[in-house]
């Protein structure tokens, strides 16, 4: 998200949350089981092929916007105003990211366990990010910056056509399959 301003930003994430639970539906055939409201996951599917009940955050990111205005990373946040947050607090099974305003709607999986890897190895740059605090005497949060084409390979790419048409992008659905 990218307005700096939490009612917008969470306007944003909810309606980023209604995609996600649509596409995980429709497109791998997950049963919704109900949704979270705080900081252990957003939403608690049924894997169709498992039968296991599995914890989805999903991270709407309203700031990339095409190849030629956008910073090509994932935000992975691990801390907001000096306390853990993010990936170090959440109980999510999956990260989902979903970018709207690419030239194609793009989502983007990885397991919870890989990003939790990548964290304890420092494996991307730490950065700070959002609003300026006083008290803190910079941006309020940090977050490591996945550079998202050259991890890659490291996630599930779907792409959209803009009219209902998605397809996965190495022809792979799902993190485990």
């Amino acid at each position: 998200m990218a307005h700096y301003n939490f009612r917008e930003d969470l306007r944003d994430g909810k309606s980023g949350e209604r995609v996600i639970r649509h596409f995980l539906e429709t497109q791998l055939n997950f049963l919704f089981l109900g949704s979270c409201n705080d900081y252990r996951y957003d939403l608690l599917h049924l894997h169709d092929r498992t039968k296991q009940p599995i914890k989805i955050e999903v991270k709407t990111d309203s700031w990339e916007k095409d190849f030629n205005d956008c910073t090509g990373n994932l935000v992975l946040e691990v801390e907001d105003r000096g306390r853990p947050s993010g990936i170090s607090t959440s109980e999510a099974d999956y990260y989902v990211w979903y970018m709207p305003f690419l030239d194609r709607e793009q989502v983007w999986i990885a397991p919870s366990g890989f990003l939790k890897a990548g964290v304890a190895l420092k494996r991307w740059p730490l950065k700070h990010i959002g609003e300026y605090s006083e008290k803190l005497g910079d941006k309020s949060g940090m977050a490591y910056l996945i550079p998202r084409h050259k991890e890659m390979n490291c996630f599930v790419v779907w792409h959209t056509d803009g009219v209902g048409n998605w397809w996965p992008e190495n022809k792979q659905f799902w993190p485990d399959t």
